[in-house]
């Protein structure tokens, strides 16, 4: 380097008139060039940042512009190829873009679709769009020719019945209640309106009531009593029945309910395929035929079956925290019980409805299309129908979903390992990291907030080695607390998760104290529920706590109801486990919007609440500072 910078900075004709250098000199020259290479290149480097930050910029800006342009393509919703048609009805329903999960299960479900059908696990946050999103890989799939607002009951001969009748029930939707069902079904109607009011259109919700029916149907039914009344065999396929013959409307593709519902179905099914309707020595009638040729259809057209909130469906806890008991009482009882009646022994385990339905199904689907095939290629009146006979496809969508429920997916599947039994699809990359703190907080929605007001017990005494509250006290303590907090909150839509009070008790609380506007369960089922639900436009300054819809549900049946317009959700009582506040917390901060999650607890319940507040890292503020 020396030589290079004698050749560099010194001339042969201005060395011979200039003294030469001296070893000072020279090393003060080499430091000064090695400064000026080092500072070119640092700013190089600071120019190539720059460059790359430019480049940077300018992708986003090109990506801002692409997503603005997509507005003004027919066919993209979003950046989800969907259609000129679905893209005009997801619009006119209000949803203006695809959330993050529907976009990666769209995706990835259409993508796999195509080449062979594979089980999926959707985790998103509470309020993320899960149910529109394992909906709309189906609903855009669809004949859209046969969406037709129209249809003349002369133009539907039996083989167009027969047509559509092959396409009823190829999607089977677990829930664990009716409400979240019938939820569902607003959801499908909103895109695709019944074209009768009375009619359940292409999304039937099975439902379970009465099984009497005043004439009978079948020869082979015979007469329990000398009444007129008989029981129907098959009430749910009479429900069916009666949906796809309906002449305004098409089958239904999608049949939701719970999962002894389908149970139900299940044994229907079974028992009405038993009927021969080609045998020559059975006594069999019009109806029993068209019941078996329905359980047919049934058995054929199944291909997908969806669990949502999987983990109650299943039973698997996947958010464990530390085991703590606000309650000493129930130790100390059993520890006196030295002697237990047979009817007081603990009882086995029993598997969940879920999972006796799902293994079933897996076993019948691939007999059954086996048997059909054979059956049908050896009959000489019958073609052999070219729907398709692959495996069975599972789909599970919760907030809270882990390994524990593809573990379980795995033992009733059957398969080597939990990749196989179901691939994760979750659009939050902090659901897949190994940091804890991270999972925390991909279970809650960003823009909810957690507060709590204690309750205080004044009517229990201290002096009691007891050291229980008597339920009396309890309900009247925990209706003070939500009674002081709705006085230090703004007036806003509300949920109340009634907890040990009930839901009698607190509605008739809200009522005695001049609330106008509390609404029960039977509310939710309501089809109009929808609009009633959406953000309220109005202002708040003209409301006021009594005008206020309060709605009062019970735990069990508050998971996935969708009330976008609640802001506060109210838990009185701390729940049973991180899971479930999980669940109920998440029924408000829904589609972006801002909400808060307010715990009403007794002092014994502190341990309980901390407890939760470590499982799920939430920053609980008191609402009384």
């Amino acid at each position: 380097h020396d030589h290079d910078h004698n050749r560099n900075y010194d001339d042969e004709n201005e060395m011979a008139n200039l003294p030469p250098l001296t070893r000072t000199q020279k090393l003060f020259r080499d430091t000064r060039v090695r400064a000026i290479r080092s500072n070119s290149r640092f700013h190089q480097t600071l120019f190539q940042q720059e460059e790359e930050e430019q480049q940077q910029q300018q992708k986003h800006d090109d990506d801002m512009n692409d997503e603005n342009d997509d507005d003004d393509k027919p066919f993209l919703w979003g950046n989800l190829s969907v259609g000129p048609v679905w893209k005009s009805r997801l619009i006119q329903a209000g949803y203006s873009r695809p959330t993050p999960i529907q976009s990666q299960t769209f995706t990835t479900v259409l993508h796999n679709k195509s080449t062979k059908r594979q089980n999926y696990v959707l985790a998103a946050p509470t309020g993320s769009g899960k149910s529109l999103a394992y909906l709309l890989p189906f609903l855009t799939t669809m004949d859209v020719s046969s969406m037709s607002s129209s249809l003349s009951s002369k133009s539907k001969s039996k083989n167009n019945h027969h047509q559509e009748a092959t396409t009823t029930g190829t999607v089977w939707i677990v829930t664990p209640t009716m409400e979240l069902a019938c939820q569902l079904q607003r959801v499908v109607h909103r895109l695709i309106p019944p074209c009768n009011p009375n009619s359940s259109g292409i999304f039937h919700v099975l439902k379970s009531g009465s099984t009497t029916t005043t004439t009978t149907t079948s020869s082979a039914r015979k007469e329990i009593d000398d009444a007129s009344t008989t029981i129907d065999p098959f009430p749910l396929l009479s429900q069916l029945m009666d949906a796809t013959t309906d002449s305004n409307d098409r089958s239904p593709l999608f049949l939701a309910g719970t999962p002894k519902v389908f149970l139900q179905l299940r044994k229907e099914i079974k028992k009405a395929v038993a009927y021969h309707p080609r045998s020559k020595n059975s006594n069999i009638n019009h109806d029993d035929k068209k019941y078996h040729h329905l359980a047919m259809s049934l058995r054929r057209n199944l291909q997908t079956v969806v669990l949502d909130e999987a983990d109650r469906l299943l039973q698997t806890n996947v958010i464990q925290g530390p085991s703590v008991t606000s309650d000493t009482t129930s130790t100390s009882a059993t520890k006196k019980k030295k002697k237990t009646t047979p009817s007081q022994r603990p009882k086995k385990p029993t598997i969940p409805m879920a999972q006796e339905l799902l293994k079933s199904l897996v076993l019948e689907s691939s007999s059954f299309h086996q048997t059909f095939s054979k059956s049908y290629s050896s009959s000489k009146n019958h073609r052999q129908p070219t729907t398709n006979t692959g495996s069975l496809q599972i789909l599970c969508a919760s907030a809270t979903v882990g390994r524990s429920l593809r573990r379980r997916l795995m033992e009733i599947l059957q398969t080597p390992s939990i990749d196989k039994a179901a691939g994760l699809i979750t659009a939050d990359v902090r659901r897949t990291k190994k940091n804890v703190q991270d999972r925390k907080l991909s279970l809650l929605p960003e823009r909810l907030r957690h507060g709590y007001k204690l309750a205080v017990d004044e009517m229990v005494d201290d002096d009691s080695t007891n050291n229980t509250v008597d339920e009396q006290d309890t309900a009247a303590s925990l209706l003070s607390g939500l009674d002081e907090a709705l006085q230090k909150l703004d007036p806003q839509p509300s949920l109340i998760f009634p907890g040990p009070v009930g839901v009698e008790k607190t509605m008739e609380f809200l009522i005695h104290a001049g609330f106008q506007d509390v609404r029960g369960l039977s509310s939710l089922m309501k089809s109009d529920m929808q609009d009633d639900t959406s953000p309220a436009s109005e202002t708040n300054d003209e409301m006021d706590w009594k005008s206020t819809p309060m709605f009062v549900v019970k735990e069990r049946l508050g998971r996935g109801l969708d009330l976008p317009q609640v802001r506060y959700v109210f838990l009185l009582g701390v729940p049973s486990n991180a899971a479930s506040y999980a669940h109920l917390a998440g029924r408000t901060a829904r589609h972006d919007q801002t909400g808060t999650a307010i715990t009403i607890f007794r002092p014994k319940e502190t341990p309980k609440l901390c407890s939760v507040a470590e499982t799920l890292g939430l920053k609980l503020v008191c609402i009384d500072d």
